[in-house]
């Protein structure tokens, strides 16, 4: 059985005619349903307006997109979605009660089925008590937490979080990863984009690293970060031998520590080769192991080599 991808873009460009800027490039991407799907990439690299083109707020120059099959800004797509921007902005003199009815009332909901949807996100976020409290009062991260409870009105098949946890505390910020796992078991699909690489790691099944609009590499978090050919070998001894010997059949290493080197290595042929030459020094080896990259690590080598290569 052929499954339809949630969202599904193909070769979207968007182009502004003021100051001819091109802030999307050629984009081309597909999230699945159930998955957590993150953007990622400097000010300006496109990603907000990739999702404003998700949303029909703006429209593509070239290329198509569809959400649920359909194009954007359907209405029947739009009630399927819940969407939290950049910067939540709600009127000061309201109180969180009033704020969602409001953004309720927008989409056509109310009643009991409101009331009780209200109740559910607003003790989901800690909220419940602020909840007859003037947004004036609320901290930048309390009113980020209302903003996420405005999103999930209407139990949404779709969420867009543009800066999901921006303000909020760590004991927070850990709830709401909480939460968002809790809704991609239950089959919903979310999109993020965020400049916190920790939270993108540690929520995300695929990720997109955008650059000056397009998307320079996108994969799991595993493919992203194991492109790495250093492995880091531990043994029993150094020797003056062993540098020599290491230098010849795998060029400059660096020594870590008491008897750790980190060698760059080709492939799996070069390693072994590097294993066979310590060995025969009559060497130990104690531990190999690939040295893995944060995503942060990946991040910054790809926007640098992306730029150099423009």
């Amino acid at each position: 059985m052929l499954v339809m991808p949630v969202i599904d873009v193909k070769n979207v460009t968007k182009k502004y005619s003021r100051g001819d800027v091109t802030a999307l490039d050629s984009v081309s991407l597909t999230v699945n349903e159930g998955e957590i799907f993150g953007v990622i990439g400097p000010n300006g690299a496109g990603k907000t307006t990739l999702v404003k083109v998700l949303l029909a707020i703006v429209r593509p120059t070239n290329g198509s997109a569809r959400v649920f099959g359909q194009p954007p800004g359907r209405p029947a797509t739009r009630a399927r979605i819940g969407f939290l921007p950049e910067e939540t902005s709600f009127p000061r003199f309201l109180t969180g009660d009033r704020v969602l009815r409001f953004y309720g009332g927008l989409a056509g909901y109310g009643g009991s089925s409101l009331r009780a949807d209200m109740d559910r996100t607003l003790a989901l976020l800690g909220l419940e008590h602020w909840r007859k409290k003037k947004v004036k009062n609320y901290s930048r991260g309390m009113q980020q937490k209302l903003g996420i409870c405005q999103a999930l009105l209407g139990n949404p098949k779709l969420l867009f979080l543009d800066e999901p946890t921006s303000g909020v505390d760590p004991v927070s910020r850990r709830k709401i990863r909480d939460l968002l796992a809790e809704l991609k078991k239950r089959g919903i699909t979310i999109m993020i984009n965020s400049h916190l690489l920790s939270e993108i790691e540690m929520l995300c099944d695929r990720i997109a690293i955008m650059n000056m609009g397009k998307i320079v590499r996108l994969g799991t978090l595993d493919e992203l970060t194991s492109a790495t050919r250093e492995h880091r070998v531990r043994v029993d001894r150094m020797t003056s031998e062993l540098e020599e010997a290491l230098t010849e059949c795998v060029g400059p290493f660096s020594i870590e520590g008491e008897n750790c080197i980190t060698v760059d290595v080709e492939n799996a042929e070069a390693l072994n080769k590097a294993i066979d030459r310590i060995r025969a020094l009559g060497i130990n080896i104690l531990e190999i192991s690939a040295m893995k990259q944060t995503l942060e690590d990946v991040f910054v080598k790809v926007v640098e080599e992306d730029e150099v290569a423009r």
